[in-house]
């Protein structure tokens, strides 16, 4: 029987949930907005199914020996525009559903959570391009994508690195029809604090539009000033017309304490499938530092790093590759500055006065408050912008 003694202990996939024959898993949320796995010990007949399958209690092995390495830019620019970094995910999406498949990724519902979902057509798959910074909820994607596969239809499940060694773990074997992409993860923010942020925004916008302000589209990458300056906007609408919010990403509150690890998951801190464990195919991320190893494929409008990792990713690439420039590529480069993939996130000493201080506060405020750059560090920054501008410093002795 699963039993969460510690909050790192669960990554919130969602496996254990679905999985159980005795329906005895429930998620329970905790003060913070995460949940956790809750077992049921009246109901719970013992199995032991929850934790053969959870991926935390049964860990992979890496798959960096079987690694290739790609720097890719997808030809068509308009979706290229509308997508995180390179868009790549779209043109795999397509491929899948021109096989008669269905693509499962995250999406924002009505009401701007983040959920999983399954598409069938290339309308649907519009909706999980970009990138959502906040932890989807599963629903029952997992029992659909075994559905599908005992019909013989082809899945590509897109999520976490947990999520797919989730899904690993509910189906318990490998399907020929199954191609998993990994999305590269900094860590999932609290859907909690993600509510917070919207309604404190949502006020802003009401100061613009009326009362009420209705969120028509919400971007955590909106690349039109450049993909490496990428931007958070959202637009409103309401009596008096629509607006739309819109600031740089390291000036946005919550952008900016997410990028600070002030409130992502506990687990996320002693991630258990970073390293290329979570059993993907395919992981995808930005290629962070193309500029500097393959300056070539950088124009500032977004370059996708592709590793793949078994035979299949390899398979799934080459399937689409006159739709897209390449550029192979070395994993060293690849890791300079994206180290996320393979080594966890370092759990702040703020993060535990975030949680106590905005039970007062506002989020803008406490993330104000606690990513302040502190003033002698911002003076020596400022002097050696002025000195530079003055000829008096010319680069590092």
């Amino acid at each position: 029987m699963i039993r969460i003694e510690k909050k790192e202990d669960c990554c919130g996939c969602s496996a254990c949930v679905e999985a159980c024959p005795a329906h005895c898993i429930r998620f329970e949320e905790d003060e913070e907005g995460y949940r956790y796995a809750k077992a049921d010990p009246d109901r719970c007949t013992e199995c032991g199914l929850c934790e053969k399958i959870c991926p935390v209690l049964n860990r992979r092995p890496s798959r960096r020996e079987n690694t290739h390495v790609y720097a890719l830019r997808n030809r068509d620019e308009e979706v290229r525009r509308a997508s995180s970094s390179g868009g790549v995910f779209s043109l795999l999406a397509e491929k899948t559903i021109a096989a008669g498949g269905t693509v499962f990724g995250a999406r924002f519902d009505a009401q701007f959570d983040i959920v999983h979902d399954g598409a069938d057509t290339l309308e649907e798959i519009v909706r999980f391009r970009g990138s959502k910074y906040v932890q989807s909820d599963m629903g029952d994607c997992y029992p659909r994508v075994r559905k599908l596969l005992k019909e013989g239809k082809p899945v590509l499940f897109s999520g976490t690195g947990c999520q797919i060694a989730g899904l690993k773990g509910f189906l318990r074997r490998e399907d020929p029809n199954l191609t998993c992409v990994e999305v590269a993860c900094h860590g999932v923010p609290s859907p909690a604090v993600w509510h917070r942020f919207l309604a404190e925004q949502r006020t802003e916008a009401e100061n613009a539009v009326g009362v009420p302000a209705r969120l028509e589209h919400f971007s955590f990458r909106d690349k039109s000033n450049g993909w490496k300056r990428y931007r958070v906007s959202a637009r409103y609408s309401g009596p008096q017309g629509e607006t739309i919010l819109s600031e740089p990403f390291f000036r946005n509150a919550f952008m900016r304490g997410f990028l600070r690890n002030l409130f992502i998951r506990p687990c996320c801190h002693a991630c258990p499938v970073k390293n290329f464990t979570s059993g993907a195919d395919l992981l995808l991320a930005d290629y962070w530092g193309v500029d500097r190893c393959h300056p070539e494929m950088d124009d500032d409008r977004g370059t996708s790093l592709a590793i793949t990792l078994t035979p299949r990713g390899e398979e799934i690439l080459h399937a689409v590759e006159d739709e897209f420039v390449a550029q192979p590529s070395t994993l060293d480069c690849a890791l300079a500055m994206n180290q996320a993939i393979v080594c966890p996130e370092r759990r702040p000493a703020a993060r535990d006065r975030f949680f106590r201080m905005i039970r007062q506060e506002s989020v803008s405020t406490t993330v104000a408050r606690l990513t302040r750059t502190p003033f002698l560090k911002r003076l020596r920054k400022k002097a050696g912008k002025l000195a530079t501008r003055l000829g008096l410093k010319t680069g590092k002795r």
